[in-house]
């Protein structure tokens, strides 16, 4: 015996070694066979033997010591046993393939012969033969046994001229059939596809039995059990078929084969039926049964009656005199074609087919029916009890569902059948009513037929604008009340479909446009009901531009405008394309769209509007105001104009008025509290330059003013609508009011809204209808939506990116160089990790998710952390940092290529820990955080850009904005923050107007830690900005938008 007979044996067994050693070998197929440095695996698929399934079987091979090391197998016994058949026929007939020292062992062959015998299974070869039709007949074999119960056993003969059983061969001859192979049924008779066909009804029954049927199949033929009875008799209602070797029958009878007599003995009445014993079940407990002659498809009610009857083994009921209304009000209705009375019984009458009249009426808000039912010469109410009247139940059940489908509600109780809901009325008026008329004799009121369906009224909205320069409005109607306006919008609200009118028309809400309109439009403008019943008001003038757009569109016929109206609008498009009134040679200084910006702002400022300056970052939004604030100085000299910056910028704003504006009387208000409030009330300046924080501190000064016009730069400050500094700067007075920012939307679109709130206070409705309608989390359900917003902001949003109008701004290249923690460093981590799960659970579980935000905010503030030097905040810890260690190799090879660096990084721990490691190799540096004062960050920054100080190491949020470092040329961010938004601003703090070199990006991410999820997050949550402002996915979610999910989906970690 040969050492893999041994092997075998040891293995599995001597049973399976000889279960396998004996299988059929055309019945296993090497499927695939691979090396890798250790081991050999090979993949089989084996036939059973007695079933048509197909089992799964893998091996694997110790190659220098040639054992069998693994093997798995997808069959039964293996899964209880761990061994079995299939696994040692595979390895027995592949012993040479899986044993062999050729490292290089080919299976084409195999492939070969498999894909042959594939191939083989769809070719049909050309034949000039006409096929002749193999004749296919069924014998039904009812059976039934203590395991299975009641079953219909199928025997199936074949043949041509000599029909043959198919015993002990039906599972070759399904193998045959669907493989289109040939079978040798005897001497005479062989099955080749070339030369038989099945008709189409003979494959019905076939494929059925391979696709439903297969598990309960034996060698004689199927086993069809009650859940397959209905789609096998339906195979057989066309054609003839045998049961017990009797017959022919042919398909089914759905007449009622019950043959029934009632008879009376003194107290007692006996129904019988008289042909009980000629009816057999084809399986117990179903709706077929058959005689002599025919098989039945039994309703269900016969179905009950039988089965009942045929269960408890009796051919007769016995009931009292007392109990026939319940025969007649039951039974009866189901046998009443096929049962036979006595002579003497004249009490029970027939039921004959009845006549319903249906009449309706309205009664107050409702509709009421009135159901009347004639039976021969007699009329009742369907809620008579009326005796001696047999009644069809089934009959006036569909009547009454008829109603049900329609609305219709029954109360039994005071006897009434009634249609409240208003939906449903104006349906039933419309449809419902007519579709009854055609199956029962239908009865309306004067009332109903009177009443009308108004499906398209005409009405307009007139907007005017009047002397006094208010924009008004005013509603025309036609055919409707004013008053009653308001509670048709409230329907429309209600996503009603039908509203009554007090007159008792309805009108049909989804077919009347006007009015969706009117509602669209009222809810837009923010009317109240008040506002509507009135018919007349006011809203602001800048819903002008929104008005116009609107009428342009889908509005036409219902927007309405006078005169004032129109020149409003003309005006706003007039200054659009006006020559700005400045010296050619002052304007040289603008770039093109420069100059466009600045018109842009003056005709905002001109028409009375407000607006958003959203450029990029880097093109210029300051010198467009400040040509801006020129314009409006050279029409006004004595204008106020208030502009409002972030702390570390309001000496950068005064620089550039220095710069572009030297001759305009301008003044920083940033001294101490005493000299401020002196200079604010007494100054002369024009132009007033202040921060959001000094606002709320100087507010009560501030608000004495009514300025010409208010600028706000970096207005993501205001994005909070509930802050302290955001209710300040809004509730300043100025007669037009600006925003500057780079990025309006950083994390969700309410942001946007406050800052519209700011400039056009109530143009985006209110902050709770502005949130319901926009502040989805999933935005692509929300299109229509956010093209409706879209809408409203476009006239109002300027928004220029640097590739599409500075053609010499050289390109940004942006890398993600990815590091691999040092050993310490991630073990350190991985508890941190851990620590950090657990607490979440915890805090999760005793405070909410929620409610424990800012606690989870920490914890995750510490991975980041020791992402980039675990000694920020394990002040023991001496295992360096891989971070650390890649930044001043980048540093120190930027170095000697000439490049100047921007550093940013959220910590000022991470600060402080950079600066000496920068001067132990030779790199000098600058550094701002928020303890370096505005004036000094500007004196640093010049200094930057005009000496060889190689790096400067910035905070984000200190130097983040409004910061010109065009000397630098490489942008290194150490670490990531939560929005992408801020590393961009930190970004252009280098890649801006000015620079003349190409400008790289850096992002240094650590692998497999929260920072690649932070990464992988973000990237998820950009369609916002995208679709509202720019097309180019700027928006993402910060740590207040993330889910419990998202949560968990930062701690993941990357084990490999």
């Amino acid at each position: 015996m040969s050492k893999i007979y041994n092997e075998v044996i040891d293995t599995f067994g001597p049973s399976d070694f000889i279960k396998g050693l004996n299988y059929n070998s055309k019945s296993v197929k090497l499927l695939k066979i691979e090396d890798d440095e250790f081991n050999r695996y090979a993949t089989f698929e084996v036939k059973s033997e007695r079933t048509y399934e197909t089992y799964h079987v893998e091996v694997s091979i110790d190659k220098e010591n040639k054992y069998i090391e693994e093997c798995f197998c997808s069959c039964p016994q293996y899964r209880s046993t761990s061994s079995c058949k299939h696994i040692t026929a595979s390895i027995l007939k592949y012993e040479y393939e899986l044993f062999s020292d050729n490292e290089n062992v080919n299976i084409a062959d195999y492939k070969l012969e498999l894909s042959d015998e594939i191939l083989n299974k769809f070719y049909v070869p050309k034949s000039n033969k006409i096929k002749k039709e193999l004749h296919m007949e069924i014998n039904l074999l009812p059976d039934e046994d203590y395991v299975r119960g009641s079953y219909l056993q199928t025997e199936y003969r074949i043949g041509h001229d000599k029909m043959y059983t198919l015993t002990n061969k039906y599972y070759k001859f399904q193998e045959a059939y669907h493989n289109h192979q040939k079978l040798q049924f005897s001497v005479k008779f062989e099955y080749d596809p070339q030369n038989y066909y099945l008709n189409s009804e003979d494959k019905k029954i076939i494929d059925f039995s391979e696709t439903y049927l297969r598990q309960y199949r034996n060698n004689q033929g199927d086993v069809i059990y009650k859940n397959n009875l209905n789609n096998f008799m339906e195979l057989l209602k066309d054609r003839d078929y045998q049961i017990k070797y009797r017959g022919p029958y042919h398909g089914f009878s759905k007449e009622n084969p019950l043959k029934t007599t009632l008879t009376k003995d003194k107290d007692f009445y006996t129904l019988t039926i008289d042909n009980f014993d000629t009816l057999t079940p084809l399986i117990e407990g179903t709706r077929y049964v058959y005689d002599d002659e025919k098989v039945y498809q039994l309703s269900n009610d016969v179905a009950k009656l039988y089965n009942e009857l045929y269960e408890n083994n009796i051919d007769s009921l016995v009931f009292k005199k007392e109990d026939l209304q319940k025969f007649t009000g039951g039974l009866l209705s189901i046998i009443k074609d096929n049962i036979n009375l006595a002579e003497d019984i004249t009490e029970v009458v027939i039921p004959t087919a009845p006549i319903a009249r249906l009449y309706f009426d309205f009664y107050y808000s409702s509709i009421e029916c009135q159901i009347k039912l004639k039976y021969g010469d007699k009329e009742i109410d369907y809620f008579s009890t009326t005796p001696g009247i047999v009644r069809d139940n089934e009959y006036e059940s569909n009547i009454v569902e008829k109603l049900s489908e329609n609305g219709f509600e029954i109360d039994y109780v005071n006897k009434t059948v009634y249609l409240e809901d208003i939906d449903d009325i104006g349906s039933f008026l419309e449809e419902g009513i007519m579709a009854l008329g055609t199956e029962y004799e239908v009865f309306t009121s004067e009332k109903i037929k009177a009443t009308q369906i108004v499906k398209n009224s005409s009405n307009s909205v007139s907007f005017s604008i009047g002397k006094d320069n208010i924009l008004s409005y005013n509603f025309n109607l036609d055919s409707i009340n004013q008053g009653e306006l308001s509670d048709i919008l409230t329907s429309l609200r209600q996503r009603k479909h039908y509203h009554r009118l007090k007159n008792g028309n309805l009108i049909n809400l989804d077919k009347d446009e006007n009015l969706n309109q009117i509602e669209e439009l009222a809810d837009t403008l923010g009317l109240t009901n008040k506002d509507i019943l009135t018919g007349k008001g006011t809203i602001p003038k800048y819903e002008a531009i929104y008005l116009d757009s609107l009428k342009k569109g889908k509005y036409h016929k219902l927007i309405k405008t006078n005169n004032l109206f129109d020149n409003l609008i003309s005006n706003f498009y007039k200054y659009k394309d006006e020559e700005i009134g400045l010296p050619k040679e002052e304007l040289k200084t603008l770039r093109d769209y420069q100059l466009t910006g600045v018109k842009w702002l003056y005709n905002i400022y001109k028409t009375g509007f407000g607006g958003i300056l959203a450029d990029e970052m880097g093109l210029g939004k300051s010198i467009q105001l400040i040509y801006l604030t020129k314009l409006i100085i050279k029409d006004n000299k004595d204008a106020k104009i208030l502009i409002v910056a972030p702390t570390s910028l309001i000496y950068n704003w005064k620089k550039e008025f220095d710069k572009f504006g030297p001759e305009l009387n301008y003044k920083v208000f940033a001294e101490t509290k005493e000299q401020r409030l002196n200079d604010i009330e007494n100054t002369d300046a024009n132009i007033m330059i202040t921060s959001y924080g000094l606002i709320r501190n100087d507010y009560e000064a501030y608000s004495k003013y009514n300025f010409n016009l208010i600028a706000i730069d970096e207005a993501q400050n205001i994005k909070n609508p509930n802050a302290g500094i955001t209710k300040a700067v809004k509730d300043l007075k100025a007669d037009i009011k600006l925003a500057l920012t780079g990025t309006p939307i950083e994390n969700n679109i309410l942001e946007l809204w406050s800052i519209f709130d700011f400039i056009m206070p109530g143009y985006l409705a209110t902050k709770d209808k502005f949130q319901r309608i926009y502040n989805v989390k999933d935005m692509d359900n929300e299109k229509n939506n956010l093209d409706k917003l879209n809408t409203q902001i476009k006239y109002f949003i300027l928004r220029r990116k640097k590739k599409d109008v500075v053609k010499d701004l050289p390109e940004k290249i942006e890398n993600n160089i990815y590091i691999d923690l040092g050993q310490k460093q991630k073990e350190i981590y991985a508890a941190e990790v851990q620590r950090t799960k657990e607490s979440l659970d915890e805090m999760v579980r005793e405070e909410g998710f929620t409610k424990a935000k800012f606690k989870i905010l920490q914890l995750l503030t510490k991975l980041r952390e020791i992402c980039v030097d675990p000694s920020l905040i394990f002040e023991n810890y001496k295992g360096g940092s891989a971070k650390i260690e890649e930044l001043l190799k980048i540093v120190e090879e930027t170095k000697a290529n000439g490049h100047k660096m921007l550093i940013f990084t959220t910590y000022k721990k991470a600060l402080d820990l950079i600066i000496p490691k920068l001067n132990n190799i030779g790199v000098t540096s600058y550094y701002i955080d928020g303890s370096v004062p505005s004036k000094k960050r500007m004196e640093l920054v010049d200094k930057f850009n005009n000496d060889d100080t190689d790096v400067f190491i910035i905070t984000l949020k200190a130097g983040g904005t409004g910061l010109n470092l065009t000397s630098a040329t490489v942008v290194i961010h150490l670490d990531l923050w939560w929005n992408p938004q801020v590393e961009n601003q930190a970004t252009d703090r280098a890649h801006r107007i000015g620079q003349k070199n190409k400008v790289e990006v850096i992002r240094l991410i650590t692998k497999g830690t929260i920072e690649e999820r932070i990464l992988e997050l973000q990237n998820k949550k950009r369609k916002l900005a995208d679709m509202l402002i720019d097309g180019e996915g700027h928006s993402e979610n910060q740590f207040s938008k993330l889910t419990e999910d998202d949560i968990k989906m930062l701690l993941s970690m990357d084990k490999n």
